[in-house]
């Protein structure tokens, strides 16, 4: 039986709250930024008075609210080459 890749969703509904699905773990928290490790690899959420309404690591999804000032993804996934990576095999 083919196992279903997981689903990689991001929706961000006015800055104050974003859903996140495809979550793995979340590696740090506090009230400026979130790390959270997710199946397209560590993305870097910074803003003001962010809070963790849902952590459901069975469904893989991530529910936080606050002011959302950026999203980055800091590293890439393991087995997915980089452009660095390719050009220096």
């Amino acid at each position: 039986m083919q196992q279903k890749e997981m689903v990689h969703k991001l929706t961000c509904e006015g800055r104050k709250t974003l859903t996140l699905e495809g979550l793995i773990d979340v590696a740090m928290y506090d009230e400026k930024e979130i790390q959270a490790r997710t199946n397209k690899g560590v993305l870097s959420i910074k803003g003001t008075s962010l809070n963790i309404e849902r952590l459901d690591k069975d469904e893989h999804v991530l529910v936080l609210s606050g002011t959302i000032d950026s999203m980055v993804y800091k590293h890439a996934v393991d087995g997915e080459n980089s452009f660095w990576k390719r050009l220096f095999r």
